[in-house]
């Protein structure tokens, strides 16, 4: 089965299990969730039964009559597949885990966030550990920590869906995001808004999310000529479809929100830019790592100034992370980093540049990383060389 590898999640699912009595897995669909609950969170290890509400029958049994739905399960675990397609269910888990609180009885997974339905986030309220689950990290797809520039630079091109990354046919990748975009965006989508919302629409969305320098709500709009308020309502669901990732502005600059796709190779599907596709795997992999690491992730934003200095990111409260097409940094990035630490002095600036450079050079105002042993260093922790620049 060439696309199952390990996921950095299994050990801190693995430790919730021994605590709480429901887990919430969720995050976007095909990403692998239902492999890594069937092939390696419970292989060989665990008592479990296996339940998915796709199916019709199953899913109006659940809604009907839900305490019917649990009492046919008898093992130890009970996975219930795109749970949230039963919300008339989880009062019922509710009852039962109130009834006797028994670690790992429950693990629920959707590709929608619970919290959209108010009955069901009160339900799971102080009962339920949530865990979001994202596409594969370059380790992961390696199946080993270290990886090379080439190695990298494939991965920003393919991204981390378990159905296609790893191949390396143009055509294969396009009919594949084709036909997730048909079923995210056209049935999905549709059923999560009861009809409401248009697919042609989300998907147009999801261009501009890949493609604009600044993909706020009012840019996407004013490029694809949709009222913003049409526009604000197709954003909103595809965040809580785990499609889009919202990333506010920090407070020491300006702007409004933006929204990136979830996937290097959703980014590239759309024609994203480099630069688009190194900032999503940036989140791909700093989030997966805060998990892996059972750490709460700090705060991810971007840094933008009345001026146009822009930085990808700022993590917490005392990093920025700049990405740099270039081996080494040009006059416009170097004036960018120069108002940058005048402005937040008590920053740390790392500027990602394109090298395979094993060492961080010290500059002035920041910290020169090549691509690879930055992410490296961030998210596994590995140690490198220090120099000067």
């Amino acid at each position: 089965m060439p696309h199952l590898r390990n996921r950095l999640i299994l050990h801190p699912v693995q430790k919730l299990l021994r605590f709480w009595p429901v887990i919430s897995l969720l995050g976007p669909r095909q990403c692998g969730k239902s492999t890594f609950l069937r092939d390696l969170l419970f292989k060989s290890t665990h008592s479990f039964d296996w339940v998915t509400l796709d199916k019709k029958a199953d899913r109006k049994l659940a809604n009907d009559n839900p305490e019917l739905f649990l009492n046919r399960f008898e093992k130890s675990t009970l996975v219930i597949d795109e749970a949230h397609k039963a919300p008339e269910l989880f009062d019922e888990i509710k009852s039962k885990v109130d009834e006797k609180r028994i670690p790992g009885a429950f693990i629920l997974s959707g590709s929608v966030n619970f919290s959209r339905n108010i009955g069901i986030q009160e339900s799971l309220t102080g009962r339920s550990a949530l865990i979001r689950m994202d596409t594969m990290t370059i380790p992961e797809t390696l199946s080993k920590k270290d990886y090379t520039l080439k190695e990298m630079d494939f991965y920003l091109k393919k991204g981390g869906m378990p159905g296609v990354c790893f191949t390396r046919n143009e055509e294969t990748s396009q009919d594949y995001w084709e036909q997730w975009i048909e079923t995210t965006c056209h049935r999905d989508l549709q059923i999560f808004s009861k009809g409401k919302l248009s697919g042609d629409l989300a998907e147009e969305v999801l261009a501009q999310s890949a493609k604009l320098p600044l993909p706020q709500i009012a840019e996407i709009a004013k490029t694809i000529g949709v009222d913003a308020r049409r526009v604000k309502t197709h954003i909103e669901a595809l965040t809580e479809l785990f499609i889009l990732r919202k990333i506010e502005a920090a407070g020491t600059g300006i702007g409004k929100a933006i929204y990136l796709p979830f996937d290097t190779g959703l980014a590239m599907h759309f024609g994203a830019s480099l630069k688009r596709r190194w900032q999503t795997g940036f989140l791909v992999h700093y989030f997966n790592q805060s998990q892996f690491m059972s750490q709460k992730a700090k705060p991810v934003k971007y840094y933008l100034t009345s001026r146009h200095s822009f930085i990808d990111f700022e993590i917490g409260l005392n990093e920025f992370h700049l990405f740099c097409d270039k081996p080494n940094p040009g006059r416009s990035e170097l004036m960018t980093i120069k108002a940058a630490k005048k402005a937040n002095p008590n920053h740390t600036i790392y500027v990602h540049c394109a090298t395979d450079s094993f060492q961080e050079l010290k500059h002035e105002h920041s910290r020169w990383l090549g691509w690879v042993y930055g992410w490296q260093m961030l998210f596994t922790k590995t140690k490198i060389k220090t120099g000067h620049a």
